[in-house]
Order: structure tokens, then sequence, then C-alpha cells
């Protein structure tokens, strides 16, 4: 009976660490409680996943990219002066986790089966549909993704980085101005400007 009890109690308190909130657990895991960081790398896991996988298409490679951005996060966490809420930080480090992959892929400069680099193949999806049915569609979606890629990465830096925040990271406007450093009326003015670009870019191939 005792035991019961004790199981019941320790699942009550389970649940209760996991309805902290960030600050609190972020609070904690720099005192040095791991617990409390595991709490946040489970919250926010399948956001970093799901952000890896629109930035390079790929489900492994998003995986790699979430381990990276956590690890990196628990380093430097110490130094978090939230400024802006842990989540708007640990995009910012995903982010920039996604970019030096991209980084890597434009140098390995190797043919895929479908003619077409790594940097190509493993371009960010975004709006594109990632289904597979057949080889054919296979290579059509990473030729789409490649166009998209290419678009992305040739806008100017501060309209690229709006739409990588908002549309890639998902982060709202107020979010993304605290983390880029402008406004909010900036961060819609960019992102609009750099979205009108891409579209203009796009619209002789069928996204």
């Amino acid at each position: 009976m005792a035991a019961s009890v004790q199981r019941i109690d320790t699942h009550i308190a389970s649940a209760m660490r996991c309805s902290e909130s960030d600050d609190i657990l972020v609070i904690e895991a720099i005192g040095g409680n791991s617990q409390s960081f595991e709490i946040l790398v489970r919250r926010y896991q399948q956001r970093i996943i799901g952000l890896g996988r629109r930035m390079t298409g790929n489900g492994a490679d998003a995986e790699d990219i979430a381990q990276q951005t956590f690890m990196k996060a628990f380093l430097r966490l110490p130094g978090f002066e939230r400024r802006s809420s842990f989540s708007t930080w640990l995009t910012s480090i995903a982010i920039n986790e996604a970019r030096m992959w991209k980084r890597k892929q434009s140098r390995l400069r190797e043919v895929s089966p479908c003619g077409e680099s790594n940097e190509e193949a493993a371009a960010p999806a975004l709006d594109v549909a990632d289904s597979r049915p057949n080889p054919e569609t296979s290579c059509s979606e990473k030729e789409r993704r490649a166009v998209l890629f290419g678009r992305i990465t040739h806008l100017n830096p501060t309209l690229r980085s709006a739409v990588e925040v908002c549309d890639l990271g998902e982060e709202s406007t107020q979010a993304a101005a605290l983390l880029l450093g402008i406004t909010a009326s900036a961060v819609k003015s960019r992102r609009h400007r750099g979205r009108a670009i891409l579209r203009r870019a796009l619209s002789p191939y069928r996204f």
C-alpha cells in the first residue's frame, strides 16, 4: 500500500514539474538541475525537429540539427539573459545550426542519383509537400526544394532572416522582433518583401 501511494505521489510530482513555466525550469537548469533541462528538451524537441525538417527536407538531418541545438543550448544556458523567451532563444540556435548544415552541404558538392548535389537534395521544403510515392516524384520534389533553397539563400540577409525566423522557425512577429533586435513593424515589412521576392522568383515553377 505504501509503495502504491509513493508511486502516485511520484506521478503527481512529475506532472507538476512538467507543467512548470520555462522561466522556472531555466533557472533550475542553470542551478544544476538536469531534470529541468530534460523537461525543456521534451517540451520543444518536436518543434525543433520540425524546424530542421523544413530547412533540410530530411528527417535524419533534422534530428541531428535538433541534437546539436539542445547540446549548444545546454552549454550556453548560463549566458541566457532572458531578454526573449526560451523558445525564441532556442529557435535562434536551431536556425544557426541549420544554416551551418547548409554551408556544409554546399561544400560537399556530391552528386545524388537524381543528378543533384546534396545541397539540392536536402533543400528546405517550406510550403513544398514531402510526399514521395515514386522515384520520379522524389526527384521532382528535390528539384523544387533545390530551387526554393537557392532563392532563399540569395535573399538580402535582412530579408532572409525575417523569412527564416517567421516561416521556418514559426515564431510570432513579436518574438522575431526580439530575436532580430528590430521593431515588429520592421519584421512585418522585411517578411513581406522577402516573400514577395520569393513569389516572383518562383512564379515560373509549380509550387
